[in-house]
């Protein structure tokens, strides 16, 4: 049985008002525009796309943070190379330095999406088989022809959870305990006393 689990309502809508803009900075510095460049960024709940993300079957790559981990995938190879040069994807070269230069891309889309969430950065990505399990986002980027798919755990969103109000006892504990009444028995070692002083003694005598 897949586990969907709870995400909630305050970390959706952080995670609504922070990726956004955090995926459009990203794009900004690392992408060389294109026809899906002014498309808006999505981010729904993982349940609502259980169809998209069953149909990629390859292509993961993982970032974990002590907090929870993200995963960057997509259909084909060629989407991260349409996604970072454009319009001018046929003619890049498919060599060594555009490779490079997309798996740098790659890595700066995790971290810029960890700093948006006060989260620590990554060094690498690794390429890892993906779940769908846990209560996660998903953050969908129009690509070419097809979208880029970004989950994230929801726990990477915890510290925007509402505080709750703090709960503050019915009564006072000295105004109910106050008067309340004990017995005490005391018992006092005497080292040396008369015979006389001891018959003089009374209750209540000290």
């Amino acid at each position: 049985m897949r586990q969907i689990g709870y995400v909630g309502k305050g970390r959706l809508e952080a995670a609504q008002r922070l990726l956004p803009s955090a995926l459009s900075a990203w794009r900004s510095q690392w992408c060389f525009g294109g026809q899906h460049a002014v498309t808006p960024p999505a981010v729904t709940l993982l349940e609502d796309a259980t169809d998209n993300i069953s149909s990629i079957t390859t292509h993961w790559q993982q970032a974990s943070t002590p907090n929870g981990a993200l995963w960057l995938g997509e259909r084909t190879e060629s989407c991260w190379q349409h996604l970072v040069f454009g319009e001018q994807a046929e003619d890049a070269p498919a060599d060594q330095i555009a490779e490079h230069l997309i798996q740098q891309a790659q890595l700066a889309l995790a971290n810029a999406l960890f700093d948006a969430l006060q989260q620590r950065r990554v060094a690498a990505m690794v390429v890892a088989a993906f779940a769908v399990s846990g209560p996660r986002l998903l953050l969908t980027m129009p690509g070419h022809e097809t979208d880029i798919f970004i989950v994230l755990d929801a726990s990477l969103l915890d510290a925007y959870l509402p505080i709750p109000p703090a709960r503050l006892p019915l009564l006072d504990r000295k105004h109910v305990i106050g008067g309340a009444r004990i017995k005490l028995r005391l018992s006092l070692p005497l080292a040396e006393v008369s015979v006389a002083d001891l018959s003089d003694l009374h209750p209540g005598d000290i």
